[in-house]
């Protein structure tokens, strides 16, 4: 009897262990289940700050070219807000003597710069070599706009009126003579009237023009103007006009001609 009561002793013992294993098993997968979900969302949470963390920098790197192209265009209007007050501009050409003496004539061009409302602007100094003599000539090269200026090679000047729309580049093939050069020489360029049409920052249906004269010049046009009024009478004295007649006379007499010629 006690035989039997230990057998059935084990036979419950055997079926409890194994409804715990059973249990036991159960929760283990239960458990398994839920790490695997939570590394699934752990990776997906990672990837969604990786694809944050990506979005952030590229967000960053377009701020920051935007900002570089901002600070660009400020600088760049902020240097042609101050360009249209320059009217007086001095040019150092350097000039390579030595590439002169072998080609036998030179090219120079000067930076791009800004004035009086015009952008694009460039000088160019152009030297020939002219019977043991150097032939310069000086020409000012802009985009567009009608403007009057002068050039100034040592002591030699002259004034254009230019419309740079028909032409890219205006000045004087020998604007100046020289026996000798220096390795430097000053160009100097005033500019006296301005008329230049502004296309950036307007709608397309409105047609704006800059227009800006130098008051010196203005002032010294009116008071000629006005002495030109107080003028009533013009005498032309032409030189030597015997010589000229005689000459005429003898032609036309050559000729065949009987009209008498007086002078």
């Amino acid at each position: 009897k006690a035989r039997e009561e230990l057998d059935e002793a084990l036979a419950k013992l055997t079926k409890d262990s194994a409804s715990d294993l059973r249990g036991f098993a159960a929760r283990l997968d239960a458990t398994e289940s839920l790490l695997a979900g939570a590394r699934s969302s752990e990776q997906r949470l990672q990837d969604q700050l990786a694809g944050l963390e990506q979005s952030l920098e590229e967000r960053q790197r377009s701020s920051a070219r935007d900002l570089e192209r901002l600070k660009s265009d400020c600088h760049k209007e902020f240097a042609f807000a101050q360009s249209t007050w320059a009217r007086s501009i001095d040019w150092q050409a350097q000039v390579d003597l030595t590439a002169l003496g072998a080609n036998g004539k030179l090219d120079i061009s000067s930076p791009k710069f800004m004035a009086a409302t015009l952008e694009g602007l460039q000088l160019h100094l152009r030297i020939q070599a002219w019977k043991e003599r150097y032939a310069c000539g000086v020409f000012l090269q802009a985009p567009n706009g009608q403007v009057s200026f002068k050039l100034t090679l040592g002591t030699k000047s002259s004034s254009f009126h230019a419309d740079f729309a028909s032409a890219v580049e205006w000045g004087s093939q020998r604007l100046a003579v020289f026996d000798q050069l220096e390795p430097i020489m000053n160009v100097h360029l005033e500019i006296l009237d301005v008329n230049v049409p502004l296309s950036k920052g307007y709608p397309l249906a409105l047609s704006v023009t800059a227009k800006s004269t130098d008051a010196a010049e203005a002032a010294s046009r009116e008071a000629a103007a006005v002495r030109s009024t107080m003028v009533k009478r013009i005498e032309w004295r032409v030189g030597r006009i015997s010589e000229h007649v005689a000459a005429v006379r003898a032609a036309a007499n050559a000729g065949g001609e009987e009209e008498a010629w007086q002078p």
